[in-house]
């Protein structure tokens, strides 16, 4: 006859191995979640540093390029009024050339 203590022993090793199991199984997949998460947030990380230097890059390049518009190019206003005195000029030339000519 079986003594009923070896199988309540041999039951709490079983049991035993299973919570071991479920347990080893939980931790593989919480070390597979920790490892995509952890290579997620690194590409996520560099994304976003690149994604900042890139704005400082600009942010430098818009600074200078207003630095350097008033040097290369004129302003509209400043055009309208220099086109008006030129216009202003060439009436008072044509007007002396036709009163030279009605002489």
């Amino acid at each position: 006859m079986a003594c009923p203590r070896k199988y309540a022993y041999t039951r709490q090793l079983n049991e035993k191995f299973q919570h071991n199991a479920e347990n080893t199984y939980i931790m593989e997949l919480q070390q597979l979640i920790d490892v995509i998460l952890g290579v997620a947030m690194s590409v996520v990380g560099w994304f976003a540093r690149e994604l900042w230097a890139a704005v400082k890059e600009l942010k430098s390049d818009l600074s200078r390029m207003r630095e350097d518009l008033p040097k290369n190019y004129i302003a509209r206003d400043d055009y309208k009024d220099d086109i008006r005195d030129i216009r202003d000029m060439l009436s008072k030339i044509f007007d002396k050339l036709d009163n030279k000519q009605d002489k």
